[in-house]
């Protein structure tokens, strides 16, 4: 009775791998639901190996396996083989386009770096109106004073601040 039961346990292991290969053959992305599982498919043994107990998939040595999957699998241990080689090679794609940045997240870089952008031009006006203020009080009191050195001095500081805010402008570069 243990035969029996170890001979069933082995095809219905088969058979449920057989269904799961299928299923991420189908849709890749459900292979992240079961860990490590695309380190089972590097090979033959380490597929074997593979345990799933919610889905009855047992472990086997690599010899069980091939000689329940000429019993129980269409085409033998070399379809399962071939599809275990599919199913990787799907998965190393998969894994590949996760890699690279899809269109949405560079439209979504774009957007924010625009919204960063704007803040930045609030924050310049920001800057230039206190700037403004600025000296124009320090015009005030400079010609509340009447001394022709402190005007003279304003004056001169506030040509330099012009200046620099010009040369400011003039170096930033938009490249399109």
């Amino acid at each position: 009775m243990n035969a029996e039961h170890g001979l069933h346990a082995q095809e219905t292991s088969i058979l449920a791998l057989i269904e799961l290969l299928n299923e991420i053959k189908v849709n890749p992305s459900t292979y992240q639901t079961i860990p490590n599982f695309d380190l089972h498919l590097k090979n033959q043994a380490s597929l074997c190996r593979l345990a799933i107990p919610d889905r009855s998939i047992i472990p086997s040595s690599l010899n069980t396996f091939k000689r329940y999957c000429a019993k129980v699998a269409p085409g033998g241990f070399q379809a399962i083989d071939q599809l275990r080689n599919t199913i990787h090679q799907l998965i190393i794609n998969e894994s590949n386009k996760s890699i690279r940045n899809p269109r949405a997240t560079q439209k979504q870089k774009i957007t924010k770096l625009q919204g960063d952008c704007e803040r930045l031009n609030i924050d310049l006006l920001r800057l230039t109106k206190i700037l403004k203020i600025s000296m124009t009080q320090t015009a005030y009191y400079a010609h509340l004073n009447k001394e022709p050195t402190t005007i003279a001095l304003f004056s001169k500081e506030r040509r330099e601040l012009v200046d620099m805010l010009s040369m400011i402008s003039s170096d930033v570069s938009y490249d399109s």
